[in-house]
């Protein structure tokens, strides 16, 4: 009779400790998928202020000057380059799983 009530006690204490790490676990999965959307955003900021950098360099490297119509045109002939290279490598079948493209 005692064996069979420590049996249970053990078995309800596990139940209980398995219950309690789903909760923590399930708790920090919730936390952190609040905190993606500000991740991405700040990713996605650093990565145009390194585009913008970049094309800022290849146009002076060219003899460009800033606020010229040749620099503005180079900028604007960069931003092109590199949207249809976005979009090549979206529509690329490798880069795609389970339907959704995958951009570097």
């Amino acid at each position: 009779m005692a064996s069979a009530l420590v049996h249970r006690t053990k078995n309800i204490a596990s139940m209980v400790a398995l219950c309690a790490i789903v909760i923590a676990v399930t708790a920090f999965d919730f936390g952190m998928t609040q905190r993606v959307p500000e991740a991405r955003a700040a990713a996605d900021r650093q990565l145009n202020k390194e585009l913008a950098q970049e094309r800022r360099v290849a146009c002076e490297k060219w003899g460009m000057r800033g606020g010229t119509e040749e620099y503005a045109a180079c900028i604007a002939d960069l931003k092109e380059i590199r949207a249809k290279h976005d979009k090549r490598r979206a529509d690329d079948p490798g880069n795609r799983r389970d339907g959704l493209a995958v951009t570097f």
